[in-house]
């Protein structure tokens, strides 16, 4: 409750780095890669005032602007999505040997996929057992054999043990890792933009962390491989996009590798357990003030986590935002034949209007509606960080009347 893990590790590696506070305050921005989720966090790190130094004793001064994440980006997902593809483009073999597989959750169906796709044992089984043979191409880039051709043991349909002969598209895959990874870097600093509007720093220090952060090509994006490696050229498109994003003249974006283990002292903070050691910095007793701005804007409650509205001329159109003030009603769209497809999302990259239909990280429900909905709009109201209310209302003053039909409660998950 005293910090997220960014915001904690933030605290650990800003000293590991010899990086002071100032009395104006060092920006910082952590872009925490792991294996389930990708969490950003950002702020400042500061000298405290004079009140705060002399009346309350305070030393340094953490000032916590907003945070984000990627919800799918994880290295075990990536690994999964690796496997997923792997299995589609050798359908013909699984057809053959009735081999069943899952699908991760934000990847798409494909033609037939009811015959392949199953929850059960022995298809998880087959997703984990390529997963593993895969992890070194995802962790350091490595292939498992020169063939192309992957020997794996599967489990039919019958519970049987099937030898199987899996061709590997490593092109297709390295293109795919490289897509979803820029998509998480797109959507981490389109975050920071909205975190830090009205004060935007000119310089920012950037915090990797997680251990999934070590991959050469998240490095690649951030420009922190050797200037001879290939990946390195993955540079010029996240300047492209940060030219693109902040305009001219963009900040100054100093960017850290993971805090590296040392084997000479295993007590040094590293990527994994700078964490828990930041934890202990700003636990109640230290001399480290911690101010959460978004907290205190919502009066200690909780903020509002998605962007929630519909699809307009192929485009996502956000009306109810991240952060939007709670029992508000505003406007969502027009009822179209007693149906509303209402569409949500947590990528950050919805705040800048630019997700098309279809895009990673936009999910739809469909909203059937009684009554007669001549007339009337689809008004939605956030009621906790993951829930809203939605009703059909002739107008916006009607629906904070009371003046409602078709009201309901909507998990968004």
């Amino acid at each position: 409750m005293r910090a997220s893990e960014p915001a904690a590790y933030a605290a650990t590696a800003l000293r590991c780095l010899n990086i002071a506070p100032t009395a104006e305050g060092v920006a910082y921005a952590v872009f925490n890669f792991g294996g389930g989720t990708t969490d950003f966090d950002f702020g400042y790190y500061r000298l405290p005032t004079e009140t705060e130094a002399d009346d309350q004793g305070w030393e340094t001064v953490f000032e916590h602007f907003g945070s984000g994440g990627d919800a799918f980006l994880g290295g075990e997902n990536l690994l999964e999505h690796l496997a997923y593809r792997t299995f589609c483009h050798n359908i013909a073999v699984c057809r053959k040997n009735k081999i069943s597989f899952t699908r991760p959750l934000d990847a798409p169906d494909f033609p037939g996929s009811e015959l392949f796709l199953e929850r059960t044992q022995a298809a998880a089984t087959n997703t984990l057992m390529l997963m593993a043979r895969l992890r070194p191409f995802w962790e350091s880039g490595e292939q498992s054999n020169s063939t192309g051709v992957e020997k794996i043991d599967l489990i039919g349909r019958d519970g049987k043990k099937v030898p199987c002969e899996l061709e590997l598209a490593m092109a297709e895959l390295e293109q795919f890792l490289q897509q979803r990874i820029e998509l998480g870097i797109h959507n981490f600093y389109a975050a920071l933009k909205k975190a830090f509007a009205g004060q935007l720093p000119q310089q920012v220090q950037v915090l990797l962390a997680g251990n999934a952060s070590r991959s050469k090509i998240v490095q690649g994006f951030f420009g922190l491989q050797g200037a001879n490696d290939p990946l390195q050229a993955l540079q010029s498109r996240t300047d492209e996009f940060v030219t693109k994003l902040f305009g001219e003249p963009a900040p100054v974006f100093t960017v850290h590798a993971p805090l590296p283990p040392d084997e000479t002292d295993v007590y040094r903070p590293t990527g994994k357990t700078g964490v828990a050691l930041g934890l202990l910095r700003l636990c109640p007793g230290s001399p480290t003030l911690v101010i959460h701005h978004a907290e205190r804007n919502l009066m200690g409650d909780a903020p509002f986590l998605h962007y929630v509205g519909r699809i307009r001329l192929g485009q996502f159109h956000v009306c109810l935002p991240q952060g939007a003030p709670y029992q508000k009603w505003l406007e969502l769209g027009p009822v179209r034949e007693r149906v509303f497809v209402l569409v949500h999302s947590q990528q950050p990259r919805a705040h800048l209007g630019e997700m098309k239909e279809g895009d990673i990280g936009l999910q739809q429900k469909r909203i059937d509606l009684a009554g007669n909905c001549t007339g009337l709009r689809v008004y939605g109201r956030a009621v906790s960080p993951h829930e809203i209310d939605l009703c059909t209302a002739a107008s916006a003053n009607a629906a904070e009347s009371g003046q409602i039909e078709n009201l309901r409660r909507i998990k968004l998950g």
